[in-house]
Order: C-alpha cells, then sequence, then structure tokens
C-alpha cells in the first residue's frame, strides 16, 4: 500500500507545519505509512530559524525545508489528509 500523503497547513508556514511536516517524516511509525508535506496561505521569506534549531536539537533533517505557498488542495497525484497547524482558522 503507498503511504497517505499529510499536507499540514498554516499561515506564514515558517515554524508549526514545518516541525509537522519533519517530525512525521522523521518518526519510525511515519516513515513508510505517511509522507508529509507543508505550505502557508501566506508563507514567510525563510522557516523561523528557531523551529530549525529544534529540529537539529532532536535530530531531525531539516534538509529542504522551506516556506511554501498552499496553491492546490491536492498534494500530488492523489488527494491528500490534510491538518491546519495554525490556532486562527483562516480563508
Amino acid at each position: 500500500m503507498p503511504p497517505f500523503t499529510v499536507l499540514f497547513l498554516c499561515t506564514g508556514n515558517s515554524a508549526r507545519s514545518i516541525l509537522a511536516e519533519a517530525a512525521m517524516n522523521h518518526l519510525p511509525l511515519g516513515v513508510d505509512r505517511f509522507r508529509a508535506f507543508s505550505a502557508g496561505s501566506h508563507p514567510k521569506e525563510a522557516v523561523n530559524p528557531f523551529a530549525l534549531e529544534l529540529l537539529a536539537q532532536q535530530r531531525i533533517s531539516t534538509e529542504g525545508l522551506r516556506s511554501k505557498r498552499s496553491v492546490s488542495r491536492r498534494c500530488g497525484p492523489t488527494p491528500c489528509t490534510r491538518g491546519r497547524a495554525g490556532s486562527r482558522p483562516h480563508g
């Protein structure tokens, strides 16, 4: 069975959604079952340095992490499961 695609959405895509993406792709439970991505409705220019520091402290790879815009309700070739990482809903 192919892994489920999960998209974590957050307004800025600079901290919480980045942390969720990196953790899900790192944790043993998720490695073969999920492929996580993150995006934001209004992405920042860069990932929050404190988020990168936290991931490094936990020995979680930060390679390829960047703030990205959410442009679609689909994550690749198949519909995905979405999780909101922010505290307030935004349209």
